[in-house]
């Protein structure tokens, strides 16, 4: 029988390496598949997931247990891919000449493709902004549900063991949340 990811950690803040590379070995592959649909490649999913195991090594004493280690370890990764994204951004709103001036003589750097049409872009920066406001607006318990099983991509087993609620509770909590959500946001969503 495993050791549970408490009794892991546990062992790990004593000093126990093994320990560690145990919940690393136990959670890197999901970890991989939960990042797929966030990252863009195979290197950058392999980077986040290795620098996600290294700020969790720091942070382990932090860790305090009010939900799974796996779902801790997602929004370290989370918290990653949305950097990166931000640092992508930033990148590509470099000009030319800035570009020349940060070579580092390792080759060429890419073009980054031009920005959305703009009027895209405004309506895009609205509905996440929309979403974000009515993310926080629902209800604290819809809204954990909502975060861990459709942000964090988590299966209604782990967010009923994380929150400690039945699977029927949390069904029921994401369907409201979803149908506010819905409901709310169909200004946003309405297509001619």
């Amino acid at each position: 029988m495993e050791a549970p990811d408490t009794l892991l950690i546990e062992r790990a803040l004593k000093g126990d390496s093994t320990a560690f590379d145990a919940l690393v070995a136990r959670h890197r592959d999901r970890m991989h598949r939960q990042l797929y649909n966030r990252c863009m490649d195979a290197e950058q999913i392999e980077d986040t997931v290795q620098e996600t195991f290294v700020q969790a090594f720091r942070a382990l004493g932090q860790f305090r247990g009010l939900s799974a280690f796996s779902t801790w370890l997602y929004r370290i990764a989370h918290n990653i891919c949305l950097r990166k994204r931000q640092q992508a951004r930033r990148a590509a709103g470099l000009s030319l000449e800035e570009m020349t001036e940060a070579s580092d003589d390792h080759g060429p750097h890419e073009i980054p493709d031009p920005a959305p049409d703009p009027a895209a872009e405004v309506l895009s920066h609205e509905l996440r902004e929309a979403m974000d406001r009515e993310v926080q607006n629902l209800p604290e318990s819809w809204r954990q549900v909502f975060i861990l099983r459709d942000l964090e991509e988590l299966s209604t087993e782990e967010v009923s063991r994380a929150l400690g609620i039945t699977e029927a509770a949390v069904k029921a909590r994401l369907h409201r949340a979803r149908a506010r959500l819905k409901t709310n946001l169909a200004p946003y969503l309405a297509t001619e």
